[in-house]
This record gives structure tokens, C-alpha cells and sequence, in this order.
């Protein structure tokens, strides 16, 4: 920390894999591939390759918070997360040449970058920035536009060339105001910003809008040059300002964004058609528009190691059964490990599954003491999984070890032990987002499916203060995984330890502003799983909705629960003991029934 940047990768030839790595509050940029002047041994040019998988938080750079690549390198980034980093020089020569990125500064021969996410990272001229003697690939990233503190406008990519011939998009990139582009006094690029001539091409527009002419889906939008959208589904449709416009700071009716002019226009859902919908398949899926590029993406880092996140192919048989195990609140008792319950559960586990959620307490700190040896023991058996598991916290994981070791202590020990677990497990087929100020939480599509994991617990050990920061940064989380994914899922699945109680309310409210007003508006089903109570309940019309359903597990020794989600949409719950079944919807839900000779299925009365 403060201690300048933490790894400078410079050698002639040398390939390097940095992966599973945090790089946090370096006071020079984190990573830097440097060149190596001349030519190699065989008299080629002296390349470094670099693979990258990492997460970035809170670094500072002179160009390139995060990463700054230079000449006669070549470098692939991928399934990263980049937040708050900032590119300290903001401008610098007089045509902005060989500065800035907020995140990443590319001057590399190459650089791929892929299924990322950027979240408020701060330069005057681009989260990312590339060089004119550069190309860059990037495709399936998402940047959330917008800096809470130092208000630059920017843009998502920064292009420093008279053209775009350098940069290739290979679709599925996004750019959203993080901030809803409300009451706001300066604008940003939500796209790729040529060469500081007021240019601002959003995705998908790149390198042409023809093959569009018959499509008025929400076109009144994407041919834009920036388009905002808030966590309500409003589009607003920008354009950057004349400059005698500029001067007089006219918008003639319209919404001023610092230099661009906005107006509403469709919402969001009217736009999920355009690329063809599903985020499932293959990056290199059709977007509609002729290629100007060779449709292959190039080998441009030909690393020994395949890509950390494979791509499926589209669905030929269309969207998949979704299946999935869920069991918690246990061990408790060191007699689960020494009979074999526990080690027992986890083995059981059918090979059908696609993914098991842990939802929290695998311990009674009164038998562990909160010792590490136990978290490490839990985690040793939970690894028996053929199927990725995800865990989220549960309140006697951290909060109840205050009297033995403090809770401080008790989430180290979890951290240390659970943090990244899934990432023990070959890659998923899906592109999995971790919150960046919280990363116990993730999110992830799938089948048409939205699964957000968050860490809702609720003990009179967790600090008021600090338990009110965390609901609020991740109900603004998850809704924010809402809207970037709008128009890719039918249902949700929100996944957390606690029951709803007076300590988590501001979550789950409607009144407050929480997550029921959100799965109000949306009127497609959600589904919250939890834990803590040992024993099954269901409670249909959740928060007084009809298309919310809360489930909490039985937990404990019994069979972990086993959900299907048939057609992206429709609930089965199967208890794997003979006698539970759900009492709401035991031919799955939302539930058809027959009324009056008529069939009538929820949300198309």
C-alpha cells in the first residue's frame, strides 16, 4: 500500500500468467509490462506475453491505474474486475498523446480484453486508453460509467488515432451511467471516443450502423452517440453538443449532460432484441451488421493455458433445465465429520447439477471455537463437489466468534479459507461478476437465469454502522445487476444465509426502497433461498407480491434441496427425503391451476 506499483514485467520473450491475484491501493500503477529494446536471441522482435486475471482496486497511475502496457508487448486480460483506479496525469500534452486510462493504458502491439468489468474508474480521456500504434480486441465487458469524486467526463475506450482501425468490437460491451445520468453537470462516452474530436461511437455501432435500416427496435437510442440508462429502465438518448451550442449551453428543450444534449426514449426491454438476446452463447455470435473484421477471433497471445472463461455454443435445443443443490447450516457438531454426515451430504450430491450454494453456518463457534482448522476442514470435504460451490456467509461463520476470537478475526478466517472457492473447480460456462467493494457476493447469468449471491446475516454482533453500509452497497449492488442484465433473464434467484427480520429490512423493503420495489416493477419470478431457521418454510406472495417466493431451507443433516428451473421460468423444489414437498406450488411455480374450464398461468391474466 503506497508503496509505488507492485509488479513490472520486463524481459525479452518472457510469458507470464497472473491470475487470482488483488492488487490494492499501489500509489503508481500496479502492473506494468514493460518493453525490451531489440531483437531476440533468433533475431525476432523481443515480445512479452502476458495473460492477466485479476482484480484491481483503488490504484493510481501515472498512465493507467491498473495496468500500462507498452510497445512490443502483447497482452490478455480477462474475467477481471477494475474499480476505482485512477490515472493521476488526466490530461498532460496538449493533444492528449501518451497519457491517461483510468484503468488500463495500452500501448502494446496487441491487447484482448474480455468478459470484464470496469466500475468507476477515473481519467479525463478513457477507463481505457490505446495508443495509435496499438490494437485492441475487446468483447463481453461491461463499463459502468461515471467517478464519485472527481467528475471527469470520459468515455469507455479512449482511441487515440485519426480512425478506428485499431480497435475491433466483438460485441456483447456495454456502457451504462452508473448514476442514472441524473441531476448530473458533466457526461461521459458510454462507447469508444476517437481521438478528441467529439466523436463518440456507442458499441455495436462499430465500424458501421448499416444493416440497420429495418430495425426501429429502440434504434432511436442505440444510434446514438451516448446512451444512459437508470436502474428504473429509462434510455436517454444523447448527443454531443455543437459547439456553438456548447458555448451558449442550449439543448433546445432537451436534458443537458455537461456537452451532450438527452433526451428519453425507449426503455430499456425495447432493446434487448437488437443483438439477438442470449448472453449464453458464443461471443462471436451474429449482431447483425456486415463484418468488416475476419470473423475468428485472431491468436494474438498464444499462451499454454486454454480461456479462463469458455463460451457455449448457441442453443440449438433452446434454454436448457437449470438444476442446482442447496444445503446449509451445516456442520455444526464434530460428530458430523466423525459419522460421516456431513462428508456423506456433500457427496451425494447427484452429478446433475450445474452449480451447489452453501447458504452459510457451517459451524456452532460453542463446538469449533472458531478454530481455522475447521473452516479448513469444512472446506476440504465441501471440495468432494464434482459441481462448482458458492458460499455465502452465515452469522456463526464471523459474527457469533466474537466472544471466542472476535468477529474480526472469525471473518479472516473465512475470507482466507472461502474467498474465491469456486475459482478450485474448472471455469463455469458463464461469465461470473464479483461486487468490488464486497467480494463474497456474486452474480452470475445462466439459462436465462439471474443468481445474485449476497451476504445478508442477522446477529446483535454485527455494528450497526457497518451492517447498514453493507445492505446498502449491495441492494445497490444487486439492483445494478439488474439492469445491466435487463432483457437477458425471465427469473431470478437471490441467495443469502438470513431469514427476513427487522436487521435486514432495509434489503428486502418496498417502502425503504429495497429490493421488493425492484422485483415490483420487473413482474417476472424471483426466488430468495436461505437458510438459518433448520427447518423448512415457504412463503408464497413474499413482501405482499405475487411473483415473489421465499424458500427457506431445511438445512442442517437433511438432503441438500435439489431446484429445477424448467424454460428459464418456471420453479421445481424436490427435498430428496420422501415427505417434504412445497405446499404452494408442488407442480412447480409460478403455478398453473385451472379456474372455470380455463387455464390461466401467473403474469398472463
Amino acid at each position: 500500500e503506497g508503496g509505488g506499483g507492485f509488479v513490472i514485467i520486463q524481459g525479452a520473450r518472457a510469458k507470464v500468467r497472473l491470475q487470482g491475484i488483488t492488487f490494492l491501493n499501489a500509489s503508481e500503477t500496479a502492473v506494468v509490462v514493460s518493453k525490451k529494446a531489440g531483437l531476440s536471441k533468433d533475431g525476432n522482435p523481443a515480445l512479452e506475453q502476458v495473460f492477466c486475471e485479476c482484480h484491481f482496486f483503488s490504484n493510481n497511475g501515472g498512465e493507467g491505474g491498473a495496468i500500462r502496457a507498452d510497445s512490443r508487448t502483447r497482452v490478455h486480460i480477462e474475467s477481471s474486475v477494475f474499480s476505482h483506479n485512477y490515472s493521476t496525469l488526466g490530461t498532460g500534452n496538449t493533444d492528449n498523446s501518451g497519457v491517461g486510462g483510468g484503468a488500463i493504458h495500452n500501448n502494446a502491439e496487441s491487447m484482448n480484453v474480455w468478459f470484464s468489468t470496469f466500475d468507476n474508474n477515473s481519467a479525463q480521456i478513457g477507463v481505457i486508453y490505446t495508443h495509435p500504434e496499438s490494437t485492441l480486441f475487446i468483447s463481453q465487458n461491461t463499463f459502468l460509467l461515471g467517478d464519485d469524486e472527481r467528475e471527469y467526463e470520459s468515455a469507455a475506450v479512449y482511441v487515440y488515432a485519426e480512425d478506428i482501425s485499431s480497435f475491433v468490437d466483438y460485441g456483447g460491451n456495454r456502457g451504462y451511467d452508473r448514476n442514472g445520468g441524473e441531476d448530473r453537470d458533466f457526461s461521459y462516452c458510454n462507447g469508444v471516443y476517437v481521438n478528441n474530436e467529439d466523436e463518440c461511437i456507442p458499441f455495436g455501432d462499430i465500424p458501421s450502423t448499416s444493416g440497420r435500416e429495418n430495425d426501429s427496435s429502440g434504434r432511436e437510442c442505440i444510434d446514438a452517440q451516448g446512451v444512459f440508462r437508470s436502474h428504473r429502465g429509462t434510455l436517454k438518448r444523447c448527443d454531443w453538443m455543437a459547439i456553438g451550442s456548447r458555448k451558449n449551453k442550449n439543448c433546445n428543450g432537451k436534458t443537458e449532460l455537461g456537452r451532450m444534449c438527452c433526451e428519453e426514449c425507449s426503455s430499456m426491454s425495447s432493446t434487448s432484441n437488437i443483438r439477438g438476446g442470449n448472453k449464453d452463447q458464443s461471443v462471436t455470435e451474429s449482431t447483425g451488421n456486415p463484418s468488416t473484421h475476419p470473423t475468428g477471433l485472431p491468436t494474438v497471445s498464444p499462451l499454454e493455458r486454454p480461456s479462463i472463461t469458455p463460451v457455449l455454443p448457441p442453443n440449438e435445443g433452446g434454454i436448457k433445465d437449470v438444476v442446482f443443490y442447496v444445503l446449509g447450516d451445516a456442520p455444526y457438531q464434530r460428530k458430523e465429520f466423525d459419522d460421516d454426515q456431513f462428508p456423506k451430504q456433500v457427496r451425494d450430491i447427484p452429478n446433475d447439477s450445474d452449480f451447489v450454494f452453501h447458504v452459510g453456518d457451517m459451524q456452532r463457534t460453542k463446538t469449533s471455537l472458531c478454530n481455522i482448522t475447521w473452516y479448513q476442514h469444512v472446506a476440504d470435504i465441501l471440495r468432494y463437489s464434482t459441481s462448482p460451490v458458492f458460499i455465502t456467509p452465515g452469522d456463526n461463520d464471523w459474527l457469533d466468534c466474537e466472544p471466542y476470537i472476535g468477529a474480526k478475526q472469525g471473518w479472516a478466517h473465512w475470507k482466507n479459507t472461502f474467498g474465491f472457492f469456486d475459482s478450485y473447480w474448472q471455469p463455469p460456462k458463464f461469465k461470473l461478476v464479483r461486487q468490488p467493494n464486497l467480494l463474497e457476493n456474486v452474480s452470475f447469468l445462466y439459462q436465462r437465469v439471474l443468481f445474485v449471491v449476497v451476504h445478508l446475516v442477522s446477529d446483535y454482533f454485527d455494528i450497526e454502522s457497518e451492517r447498514k453500509y453493507r445492505h446498502t452497497e449491495q441492494l445497490k449492488w444487486t439492483k445494478q445487476q439488474i439492469a445491466i442484465n435487463e432483457g437477458f433473464f425471465d427469473s431470478i434467484v437471490i441467495i443469502g444465509h438470513s431469514p427476513p427480520s427487522a436487521l435486514n429490512r432495509d434489503f428486502f423493503s418496498a417502502k425503504e426502497s429495497g429490493i421488493s420495489e425492484t422485483v415490483s416493477e420487473l413482474g417476472i419470478p424471483v426466488v430468495y433461498i436461505h437458510g438459518s431457521g433448520h427447518k423448512f418454510v415457504e412463503e408464497e406472495q413474499f413482501n405482499k407480491l405475487d411473483n415473489f417466493l421465499r424458500i427457506q431451507i431445511p438445512g442442517r443433516t437433511s438432503n441438500p434441496v435439489k431446484v429445477t428451473i424448467k424454460n428459464s421460468n418456471m420453479f421445481l423444489f424436490d427435498f430428496r427425503d420422501g415427505n417434504t414437498t412445497t405446499q404452494c406450488c408442488e407442480n412447480g411455480w409460478p403455478y398453473i391451476s385451472k379456474l372455470n374450464d380455463v387455464i390461466l398461468q401467473y403474469g398472463s391474466l
